[in-house]
């Protein structure tokens, strides 16, 4: 039983995790559009 709560918490721990990679690749390529759009406009 506790190593099943256990299993639970570490796949929550590394789901939030993956989802920290994915904003921040998201940001990234966030930040390169609007650098690229920001170059074209000027």
């Amino acid at each position: 039983m506790k190593s099943k709560a256990r299993a639970a918490k570490e796949s929550k721990k590394s789901f939030s995790k993956a989802q920290e990679v994915l904003y921040l690749q998201d940001f990234k390529r966030a930040n390169k559009i609007a650098k690229h759009s920001s170059k074209n406009s000027l």
